[in-house]
């Protein structure tokens, strides 16, 4: 019995350009977003999670409250801690690179710049998902 594996060494098709301008928005808009929460702890000197409700069950339909700033807090670092300042100026700087990288991905082609920029949604995504494990792991 043998296997044999297809290759195909033709290009693979390209994305259209409005799905790139999506992707590069969204990237712009989520650096700009990251970037402005970094320097918000750090003007406020704390990170804080908050509990919110669950939206499972019948109620999950429905429309979802606002969130409310008198919630139970889930968690919190403090300017005290030692994660405090590297983890806002992780915040910043991949802000600010996923802001200028959406702007290189605008104005060039090179497809380093696209793989870059969704190199930088995945550090993003690792980022908010340790913040707040580090956030609940020292408690409120």
């Amino acid at each position: 019995m043998s296997f044999r594996a297809s290759v195909s060494f033709e290009p693979a098709p390209r994305a259209s350009l409005s799905d790139k301008l999506w992707v590069i928005l969204a990237v712009f808009v989520f650096g700009i977003l990251g970037a402005s929460a970094g320097v918000y702890w750090l003007s406020t000197g704390n990170i804080v999670i908050r509990q919110g409700e669950s939206y499972t069950g019948p109620r999950a339909r429905g429309p979802r409250p606002a969130p409310r700033p008198d919630a139970p807090v889930a968690g919190s670092i403090g300017a005290g801690n030692v994660l405090f300042y590297p983890l806002c100026a992780m915040w910043i700087g991949l802000g600010v690179a996923m802001v200028a990288l959406s702007a290189l991905c605008l104005f060039s082609s090179k497809v380093l710049y696209f793989r870059l920029t969704a190199c930088s949604c995945l550090a993003f995504l690792l980022l908010a998902f340790g913040t707040v494990g580090a956030a609940i792991w020292l408690g409120p």
